[in-house]
């Protein structure tokens, strides 16, 4: 029997994308050789930083005589509404690339300075979250959130970009405790009848930062801030998710998968939120606003004005 992913190469995948990964995968093999990112043992450095800038230079849609469709147009074989003009853009892609990076090395130091000491801590769980916290090293955390989207080099559908860009990274030899701590869609389609606190304290902690620089190193639309907790909770939902479902389908089962869950993931953000803040009280002495606000202030004034 045919697998998903096989199915999806073989009936519904875009040419034009398949050339595009192969090239985005060529650079990063070339970039990458022999760096901390694809060698265990060696520590992630700041040069190992350095080169995901320099790959991310060198892919970049937007580069003159190997552009990647800038501009939205028919394309009836992808039914892909993505386009990439605003890649390098204040509030593009590429800015939220770097801000969750440099948000990644915010959120791992500051929760190693305000860790709660372990008679503080209520069980062995949290000991343990706790005790791994500190072995985490920022640069690492850092690595990982700047690669966390890289499927957005060739696709901007939710979901799929997800799959397309763990895939490129295990294809450029990406180490494993990199991909490890990668955002997963499964978080947000955590059953009903499941805790959410649950969910979020079985993932890896450095998962966790990740997570939590994804969603707030990025700029707030129209303004010169990051996202801030209380951006998501006035966030209308529904009207997004239904944007969403409402465009043509792009004929692929990880389009057909997200489109039939997506009720469950909007439904889902309000307790998400509330778990990653009871999360971080729960081994820490912060909460998640103040791990926002230490963001906020230190990266929106570096923010380039729209």
């Amino acid at each position: 029997m045919m697998s998903t992913n096989e199915t999806e190469r073989k009936y519904f995948f875009d040419p034009e994308a398949q050339v595009r990964f192969n090239e985005v995968v060529g650079s990063g093999r070339e970039i990458f050789d022999q760096s901390g990112l694809i060698d265990t043992h060696h520590e992630i450095s700041v040069d190992d930083l350095s080169k995901v800038t320099q790959f991310h230079k060198a892919v970049s849609p937007a580069n003159p005589g190997h552009s990647w469709r800038l501009a939205k147009e028919e394309r009836p074989i992808a039914k892909d509404p993505s386009f990439f003009g605003n890649w390098e853009a204040p509030g593009g892609p590429l800015e939220h690339i770097e801000f969750a990076s440099d948000a990644a090395r915010i959120i791992t130091e500051g929760l190693q300075s305000h860790l709660k000491h372990d008679d503080q801590l209520d069980n062995p769980l949290l000991r343990g979250i706790a005790h791994d916290i500190k072995g985490i090293s920022s640069l690492h955390a850092a690595a990982a959130a700047s690669l966390h989207d890289e499927g957005r080099e060739v696709t901007h559908l939710f979901y799929t970009n997800e799959q397309i860009g763990r895939t490129l990274l295990k294809r450029i030899g990406i180490r494993d405790d990199i991909l490890k701590v990668l955002p997963d869609e499964k978080v947000m389609l955590t059953p009903r009848d499941k805790d959410m606190n649950e969910a979020i304290q079985d993932l890896p902690p450095e998962a966790v930062i990740v997570r939590i620089a994804d969603e707030f190193g990025k700029r707030f639309p129209g303004s010169n801030r990051l996202y801030q907790p209380e951006d998501y909770t006035a966030w209308d939902r529904e009207k997004w998710a239904a944007g969403y479902i409402n465009r043509p389908s792009a004929g692929r089962p990880s389009d057909a998968f997200m489109r039939k869950n997506m009720q469950l993931h909007v439904d889902n953000v309000p307790r998400y939120f509330e778990a990653l803040d009871e999360w971080v009280r729960s081994i820490s002495t912060l909460t998640l606003e103040d791990i926002t606000q230490a963001i906020n202030v230190s990266l929106a004034p570096t923010l380039r004005p729209l």
